[in-house]
């Protein structure tokens, strides 16, 4: 039984490492997309800035790419909800007594 819950404590650093940098890239990505089209329509922020130039989304590019956050957004919660129950799946069987 010790073994087993050892086990499970050594996954839990690398794994949490990887989910929290998976899910905050994705939120990141995901928001930034929904807040493309206000942030270069208002105050006219690029999309990249390189040393040569800008690069601006074009107009009939935005309402695209703002279905495409919240489709974004939809998905990263669909793969956390995916990856809360593996981790519970994991934990039930690593920590779990059997009889």
């Amino acid at each position: 039984r010790t073994w087993t819950t050892l086990a499970y404590l050594v996954l839990q650093l690398p794994f949490g490492i990887i989910h929290f940098t998976v899910f905050i890239v994705l939120l990141a990505y995901s928001l930034q997309l929904l807040a493309l089209p206000v942030l270069q329509l208002l105050f006219d922020q690029p999309l990249f800035n390189f040393s040569f130039g800008s690069y601006f989304v074009p107009l009939w590019s935005m309402p695209l790419l703002f279905v495409a956050g919240v489709l974004d957004i939809i998905a990263t919660l669909h793969l956390a909800k995916f990856v809360g129950r593996q981790h519970g799946a994991m934990a039930k069987a690593l920590l779990v007594q059997r009889t």
